[in-house]
């Protein structure tokens, strides 16, 4: 019997017949890295249909999310983009949860690889790997996330410096607030430590964008720049409801200058903490050349806080700038704002960067940096600011 299936299978072979022997062989189950590397290869050259083909059109949601990343990503110039999951490797047999890791890098190519995560469901259907569910993180669960891109459509104008960027609702404003940013930029740039920002970033928010956009850190605010990574800050400014081109207060272009000053100044430092000296230089930036918007308020708020005997004296404040008491957060921005005009008026501005830069930049103490940039021990400057400080408050409560 044996003998004869041997010569079946030479004549079989002779007539140019193909089989196997054995048991049957499986294709390899599919895996999720596979898809991801499909994927991130089709968002980098533009080819949208790819991109979203992985996704179940009957998780609607989860196919949004993935339009507005793959759209809002190409309008912010993404220039690289990776995507990765533990397990990923794992051939899928069965829906299987995973915490997918994209990284990316806008406008530059040299940067620190930016990361989101989501939280996506797979399933092997006919031999690939489909996205059954995805979802962005709510606000408050996972750092800074939702970013705008990812929950939104967004329209996005460009300028000499500056992006500025907007949902539909705020669209509208992105013409008239493109000059007000680019002037905010070249003041900033006057104040820049450590190189000028290759890009300043500005997201216009209504309120419930606030509560939402980065992890709702703009919730209760006006403004707020924004560490997306130290080599890369960005700044969201709130619009109130109905806001038309002509209705752009000085508040407004206050607040920008405010923020993009800070990312003036610290991008690319990693020692920086909130302090008076942070936001006064932010404050003392925002208030140049906005005629209509002066610090009359904060150095009213700083003539109470003095006057009612809460003040330690130091100029040097740190848990103040962020106290839940909005009275004594605005006194210390107040006390920052007039710690940085004394001592620009006192040793100047290129001494005074060099002093916020050693203290916020390369984490030394207050007293080493005055005495290394100022040739004082700090507390012969504090001295001189706290004088300066009594002063503009006693003018403010004489003026009350």
């Amino acid at each position: 019997m044996v003998r004869a299936i041997g010569a079946l299978c030479a004549v079989l072979l002779a007539a140019g017949v193909a089989f196997a022997v054995g048991a049957a062989t499986s294709r390899p189950a599919p895996t999720l890295a596979g898809l991801l590397s499909t994927q991130s290869q089709a968002l980098m050259r533009g080819d949208e249909n790819t991109f979203l083909g992985a996704i179940d059109p009957a998780d609607t949601s989860g196919v949004m999310l993935y339009r507005n990343i793959f759209e809002n990503l190409h309008s912010l110039d993404v220039v690289s983009f990776n995507q990765f999951a533990p397990g990923d490797q794992g051939g899928l047999t069965h829906p299987t949860h995973f915490a997918l890791t994209m990284s990316y890098c806008l406008r530059v190519a040299a940067c620190q690889q930016h990361e989101i995560t989501l939280s996506i469901t797979v399933a092997p259907r006919h031999g690939r790997v489909h996205i059954v569910s995805a979802a962005a993180p709510p606000p408050g669960t996972h750092r800074l996330q939702p970013y705008p891109w990812e929950v939104a459509p967004l329209r996005v104008l460009a300028g000499k410096r500056v992006l500025v960027i907007a949902a539909d609702d705020e669209a509208d404003l992105l013409p008239a607030i493109l000059p007000i940013a680019e002037r905010a930029a070249r003041v900033a740039d006057t104040y820049a430590i450590g190189g000028k920002p290759p890009t300043y970033v500005v997201y216009l928010a209504d309120r419930a964008d606030a509560n939402t956009w980065f992890g709702g850190i703009l919730a209760g605010r006006s403004g707020e720049a924004v560490p997306v990574a130290s080599d890369d800050i960005e700044a969201m400014l709130v619009v109130p409801s109905g806001t038309t081109p002509a209705q752009i207060s000085d508040r407004m272009k206050f607040v920008l200058q405010h923020e993009f000053a800070h990312i003036a100044t610290l991008t690319g430092a990693v020692h920086y903490t909130e302090d008076t000296l942070v936001e006064g230089i932010a404050e003392f930036v925002g208030y140049k050349g906005v005629a209509g918007w002066r610090p009359a308020f904060e150095i009213s708020e700083v003539g109470t806080f003095v006057s009612g005997g809460k003040w330690s004296g130091d100029c040097y404040l740190t848990g103040e700038v962020g106290s839940p008491d909005g009275y004594v957060s605005d006194a210390a921005y107040g006390i920052g704002y007039l710690t940085i005009k004394h001592l620009i008026g006192t040793y100047g501005e290129p001494k005074t960067l060099r002093f916020f830069g050693l203290v916020e930049r390369e984490g030394q103490s207050v007293d080493k940096a005055a005495r290394a940039v100022l040739h004082a021990p700090w507390k012969t400057v504090n001295a001189g600011c706290a004088a300066s400080v009594r002063a503009a408050a006693a003018s403010a409560g004489a003026g009350s």
